[in-house]
């Protein structure tokens, strides 16, 4: 008897569990509430209560459970490798075509939750202790698959792999990629444009920069993501915190969505200056890997210790984006320019014509590393070893791009 009611509460458990995962994807955290989850769970809001004290609590119960879900499959493919079993992974490269793939697709909701809750958990002391954990273990297990691979796999290359993929994640989400569609992308078989998922006669007209109400609107907005994130940007909040009238931010934006998109522009536009501005003060005669891994380090220190704040806010719009399609268009311009932007670079250091993949491969790494250190809170000394990282993955693309 007591063994069936065990496995009763375990069920019970694991659906309210799994409505979290349904709110979160379909409305964000901003809709979290015993209420909502228990709707979205099938189950009672006393069974949710009783299970889960607090709003917190079910927030950490699925943190915890997506954690050990993660790791588990990585440790039991680890096993199959063991086993001599056919896995169709014979290099890193393979495992995180392997991981995104299933991120992107066959583990999408899951996937997308995770990553409205790593951004989530890094505005408390225990959501940052707990994603610390969770990399710890990330890449503890991906090292021992690495040194499972005919490749030698050194301690060190196992860190940036680990952001690479957490990277890949992050930016493709929003385009909600088909299989098919996201294999070719990361194969570096097709551009983003292929696949209409982004224009490439889009262009960022600076003299569109708003104005007047509608920019101080838009900069409330923003203080109000960088503050609280996503959840905290309505139109009471918006015109009480500018001292309007309450039909003041309805008038300028129509949605609610619409305002946060022009937010999410508007801080693409701050870091894609600072990003300009810091390749303006370097000066080099060439653009060498060591130049260009000094150069990215120093936009990355400052990306992650001074404007880490902004960059939460603006990563927190960006996920939800990959279930509102009316947040998507800054995203996927964002994404483009960005790509475009890395590929620029990377042709000044080989000489070569720019290299859509080998650019989508560094952007992804610097987000996966931006994204570590913002939900962790990495010391000072964890972010300074992220300029031997850029170096050895600086080397590498050169080599590839060469080629």
């Amino acid at each position: 008897m007591e063994g069936w009611m065990q496995e009763r509460a375990r069920r019970t458990r694991n659906k309210i569990l799994d409505g979290l995962v349904r709110v979160l994807v379909d409305n964000g955290p901003a809709a979290v509430t015993h209420r909502s989850v228990a709707s979205a769970a099938g189950v009672s809001l006393a069974a949710t209560t009783r299970y889960f004290a607090t709003k917190d609590a079910i927030i950490e119960g699925l943190s915890a459970r997506t954690m050990e879900g993660y790791l588990s499959d990585l440790t039991r493919l680890m096993q199959r490798m063991r086993d001599g079993e056919r896995t169709g992974i014979s290099t890193l490269d393979d495992l995180v075509m392997q991981v995104v793939l299933n991120g992107l697709t066959r583990d999408r909701d899951h996937s997308i939750a995770w990553c409205e809750l790593i951004l989530l958990g890094a505005r408390s002391s225990s959501g940052r202790e707990l994603a610390r954990d969770w990399y710890d273990e990330a890449d503890r297990i991906w090292q021992a698959i690495g040194d499972m691979l005919e490749t030698s796999t050194r301690p060190r290359c196992i860190t940036p792999t680990v952001d690479r993929a957490v990277g890949l994640l992050f930016m493709l989400h929003p385009l909600a990629p088909t299989r098919e569609e996201a294999r070719r992308i990361l194969a570096g078989e097709s551009k983003l444009s292929e696949h209409g998922l982004v224009r490439e006669d889009d262009n960022d007209d600076p003299g569109s920069e708003p104005r007047g109400t509608k920019r101080d609107l838009i900069n409330v907005a923003i203080d109000l993501l960088v503050r609280e994130g996503p959840s905290a940007v309505t139109y009471q909040a918006v015109s009480q915190s500018a001292g309007l009238s309450r039909g003041a931010p309805s008038y300028h934006f129509p949605t609610v969505e619409s305002l946060m998109e022009a937010a999410q522009l508007a801080l693409f536009r701050r870091a894609k200056t600072r990003y300009r501005d810091a390749f303006k003060e370097f000066h080099a005669d060439r653009m060498d890997p060591d130049v260009l891994a000094d150069l990215t380090t120093a936009i990355f220190f400052s990306e992650a210790m001074v404007h880490n704040e902004e960059n939460l806010a603006f990563y927190s719009v960006w996920v939800r984006s990959a279930e509102r399609s009316a947040l998507r268009p800054p995203v996927l311009k964002a994404l483009s320019d960005q790509q475009e932007s890395w590929g620029r670079t990377l042709g000044q250091m080989t000489d070569q014509p720019p290299n859509t993949f080998a650019a989508m491969q560094l952007q992804a790494l610097f987000l996966g590393k931006l994204l570590r250190a913002i939900s962790t809170a990495s010391s000072v000394g964890e972010i300074a070893r992220a300029r031997g990282h850029f170096a050895m993955a600086l080397a590498d693309l050169r080599g590839a791009c060469e080629e």
